[in-house]
């Protein structure tokens, strides 16, 4: 997977702005040579901001599954940033051994929110810094609970609006496997 850009002037009839992705896979043994996806991105001052998930697993030593970062001026010229964002890795957490689908927000208290997925459920980051470090809450803010949801939640997407949160994700089944 690779990131393409298209554009609107109504909300409704969108075109790809380019023939060819704004974010390419990385070169051999980086922490996006496999595959990026699931983009979050925020404008702060002059400079949009993007945060997505990296993966390097096959053919890569040590393999990685995190969320990297890239900043653009316009948001069609995009460059990546060298150091990942955030990774299950970086922290002890059973519910999240890998982090990924991102979801960034700014709080009414001027802090960056970023939702992420784990292993066995979403979980919340914070960090005064678009580009961390993060701290990230210890325990899931959502498990899955429910049939349709019953292997795992994942993909958040968050808005705040009127000093409410909500939030908007995807339940996942997978049929003829049981649910841990």
């Amino acid at each position: 997977g690779e990131i393409g850009l298209a554009k609107s002037d109504n909300t409704v009839t969108f075109e790809r702005t380019f023939s060819d992705p704004v974010l390419s896979l990385g070169a051999t043994n980086t922490k996006d040579a496999n595959a990026l996806f699931s983009p979050t991105i925020i404008k702060e001052g002059g400079t949009y901001y993007m945060l997505y998930v990296g993966y390097c697993i096959e053919n890569c030593s040590p393999a990685f599954i995190g969320i990297l970062g890239a900043t653009s001026i316009d948001g069609e010229t995009w460059t990546k940033l060298s150091t990942p964002i955030i990774s299950g890795s970086d922290f002890n957490l059973d519910w999240a051994e890998v982090i990924k689908e991102p979801a960034i927000v700014k709080g009414p208290d001027n802090v960056f929110y970023l939702f992420i997925s784990g292993d066995t459920g979403i979980g919340v980051a914070r960090s005064e810094n678009i580009l961390g470090p993060y701290e990230v809450y210890p325990e899931p803010i959502l498990k899955k609970e429910h049939d349709w949801e019953s292997y795992s939640v994942i993909a958040p997407t968050v808005i705040i609006e009127n000093n409410k949160v909500r939030m908007w994700y995807m339940g996942v089944t997978v049929s003829g496997t049981s649910a841990d």
